[in-house]
């Protein structure tokens, strides 16, 4: 089975992209985890999380509203303008009132809800996170317009000026952890900076304020899911340090930076097969819609592939990497390669319930969920520690996405090929178990090697059978990668 040449090309693009994202600032954490401790990382994590908390309260969803209603205005570049103009002013009003609390009551909030008082820190993460989020109204718009070149540069231009500032204010001048917060911060604020003025022509067009209301109601109905989400999502790490120290806390957010690379990858994926979905969503052709089921069993395939890795490997790649005082970090890895991969559905479904609009349902599954994973998180950390987060996020995800999954398909339906989707999802869990089945047993180093070298191996022949890795594909690929 051929793939559409212009997906292909578009593919390789994002993924030039994926890899410069992904490696750079992964090869930060290898040179600055020699100058900083897992409890430097756990007091960022901390710090962290009240910026993210913040940040996400005063979107109130309009990202996601106005993602849906590009598409509704596809063919009329006034309104186009006019909606990003009007979200991105919102949007900026909201985060200054937000940095004007921050600024005001950091300290007294920091320390009442048990966060480490750290404000310098705070204050870089708050202004990098918030430039981030506006940043990402242009990043969607690239995306939507398929200007692949503007979306990639930017984000190559972040990870490039995020890795050579961190790594020198941490590893050059040894200002400690708050060097990496100055790397984020100055790589957001400088490309954010460009986005607005090579489209500052743009702004010509106004505010609409009626198109406004239409992403509102649309936006709205999912604040309470982003805040109960966020709640879920940060009370590991939060819980971590209350349970455990401050060490399990650096352990597990580094854990997280790192399986990052997955869903960096997924992202350049989704960057991909996002607008092919909505567009033919729009088209209400139901000879269309019957293609859908295949074009994402490739898909399916092609996210599974780097998670199917790490699941596989992340011993050997820790134990090459890190220093003695990072061991157990390649559990916590190999359990969110099996989480992300499972999340990758969770991005499909997201996208049938927002354009069915039936963003409320949406909203009662992720808080009735982020509630259990708080309850989960309780009982698991206590017991196993930074293991027992990542785990609970990991069954929460699968119990969410495999709900999410029954009422996307009620509300949108799509026809997947659903054994083979089965049986991708199922060698994934069982690269991960196999992981930690033979890390229990004595056998020498070689013989695992080749043992997981197998198993690999047999991934790639599904790929070949499934006809995503045929040679035609494969040629298409490398020309797009020698084509500048």
């Amino acid at each position: 089975m051929s793939v559409d040449t212009s997906q292909i090309r578009f593919g390789v693009i994002y993924m030039r992209q994926a890899l410069v994202s992904a490696i750079f600032p992964f090869l930060v954490m290898l040179v600055v985890a020699r100058t900083l401790l897992p409890e430097d990382f756990g007091v960022y994590a901390l710090v962290q999380i009240y910026a993210i908390v913040m940040i996400s309260v005063a979107s109130i969803g309009l990202h996601i509203g106005y993602e849906r209603n590009h598409f509704k205005y596809n063919n009329v570049k006034e309104k186009k303008c006019q909606l990003r103009n009007s979200v991105l002013l919102i949007t900026s009003l909201l985060y200054v009132v937000c940095f004007m609390i921050t600024m005001y009551f950091g300290a007294s909030l920091l320390e009442f809800i048990g966060l480490p008082v750290e404000i310098s820190l705070l204050k870089l993460i708050f202004i990098g996170l918030s430039v981030e989020k506006l940043a990402q109204f242009y990043l969607i718009y690239y995306r939507s317009v398929e200007a692949v070149y503007s979306y990639t540069n930017c984000l190559i231009s972040v990870a490039i000026i995020n890795s050579a500032v961190s790594l020198y204010l941490v590893s050059v001048l040894k200002i400690g952890i708050v060097g990496i917060a100055w790397g984020y911060c100055l790589s957001w604020c400088v490309v954010f900076s460009y986005m607005i003025i090579s489209e500052f022509k743009l702004f010509r067009y106004g505010l609409n304020w009626e198109i406004m209301k239409e992403v509102l109601i649309l936006s709205l109905p999912i604040t309470p899911r982003s805040i109960t989400i966020l709640i879920s999502t940060q009370s590991d790490k939060y819980m971590l340090g209350v349970l455990g120290n401050m060490g399990s806390v650096g352990m597990y957010s580094l854990a997280m930076r790192l399986s990052t690379v997955l869903n960096t990858y997924m992202i350049a994926l989704q960057n991909v097969y996002t607008p092919h979905i909505f567009k033919i969503l729009f088209l209400n052709d139901s000879k269309e819609r019957q293609k859908l089921g295949p074009y994402l069993t490739r898909i399916t395939y092609l996210s599974l592939f780097p998670a199917v890795v790490l699941a596989l490997f992340a011993s050997e790649i820790i134990w090459i990497l890190f220093p003695v005082g990072y061991i157990g970090l390649d559990s916590l890895l190999s359990v969110l390669s099996v989480y992300y991969g499972v999340m990758f559905f969770g991005k499909i479904t997201s996208k049938q319930l927002v354009y069915a609009e039936k963003t409320g349902l949406i909203t009662k599954l992720s808080i009735f969920f982020s509630l259990f994973n708080v309850a989960l998180n309780i009982p698991l950390i206590y017991f196993f520690g930074a293991l027992g987060a990542v785990f609970s996020t990991l069954i929460n995800g699968a119990l969410y996405t495999y709900f999410s999954f029954i009422l996307a398909q009620k509300h949108c339906h799509i026809e997947w090929e659903i054994n083979i989707i089965f049986l991708l999802t199922a060698y994934l869990f069982l690269c991960c178990l196999m992981n930690f089945g033979i890390s229990l047993l004595n056998i020498n180093f070689q013989t695992i090697l080749i043992f997981k070298v197998l198993l690999f191996s047999y991934y790639i022949y599904i790929g070949c059978t499934l006809g995503v890795l045929t040679k035609n594909n494969i040629m298409k690929v490398a020309f797009f990668l020698k084509k500048r």
